[in-house]
C-alpha cells in the first residue's frame, strides 16, 4: 500500500494509520485516513470504522472539514474548555519533580 503509515501497539491491540493511500501527494489535512487494527490473536489488520458521531456537525468534504475541526479545537479554550495543560499545570509538575 502506498502512502505514509504509522503504527502503534498495545498489550492486546495493534493499529495502523495510513494517509495518502489514494493520492501520494496528499498532505495530512487533505485526505482521509485508512485505519486498520488487530486484537488478541488476530493475524491480519481489519478496517476500523470511525463512528459517524465523530463527524456530525462538520463539513463532509475533507479539507473544509479538517479546517473547521482545527478552528473548533482552537476556539474551545475561549469558551471555557481546556484542551491542553496550562502553565500552572507545568509549575505543579516541576514542584513535584523538585521535591524529590
Amino acid at each position: 500500500m502506498d502512502g505514509t503509515a504509522t503504527a502503534s501497539s498495545g498489550r492486546s491491540t495493534e493499529r495502523q494509520e495510513t494517509f495518502g493511500y489514494q493520492d501520494p501527494s496528499a498532505t495530512l489535512n487533505s485526505c482521509r485516513f485508512l485505519s486498520k487494527g488487530a486484537r488478541g490473536d488476530e493475524k491480519t489488520f481489519q478496517p476500523l470504522e470511525v463512528p459517524a458521531s465523530y463527524r456530525t456537525g462538520w463539513p463532509e468534504d475533507m479539507e473544509p472539514g479538517n479546517v473547521a475541526r482545527i478552528y473548533g479545537r482552537m476556539a474551545r479554550p475561549a469558551r471555557g474548555y481546556r484542551t491542553a495543560p496550562s502553565f500552572e499545570d507545568a509549575v505543579a509538575v516541576h514542584r513535584v519533580i523538585a521535591s524529590n
